[in-house]
């Protein structure tokens, strides 16, 4: 059991962050979550920084503007919107080309 299950009682994948890119293939239930998913094993690593940093400015102004204490649900009734990022990510396979998208310089994940 990954230590991110153990803490959360049941087995989920690793969060899909940069931070935890490098160890994905380590924890047992995210490996498999990956390979079914088909997410590519160096998203965040190989994403262009100006998609990294505008997947930033949008969810930190989601998260500005969560009206917290109410569930994700109830804040959408309010009006409130998500930024759109982590919601299916079908974007998350390997590039056709082999390179990232925009062909600028990769970002360089955590820990990398």
């Amino acid at each position: 059991m990954g230590i991110h299950a153990a803490l959360h009682g049941h087995l989920t994948p690793l969060p899909d962050v940069p931070m935890f890119e490098p160890f994905r293939h380590k924890d047992p239930v995210t490996a498999e979550h990956d390979r079914r998913s088909g997410r590519y094993e160096n998203y965040w690593r190989d994403m262009a920084v100006e998609k990294a940093e505008e997947m930033k400015k949008k969810s930190v102004e989601a998260a500005k503007t969560f009206l917290w204490g109410k569930t994700r649900e109830e804040a959408m009734m309010w009006g409130w919107q998500p930024s759109g990022f982590g919601e299916g990510e079908p974007d998350k396979v390997k590039p056709k080309t082999g390179d990232n998208e925009s062909g600028s310089t990769p970002a360089v994940a955590a820990g990398s």
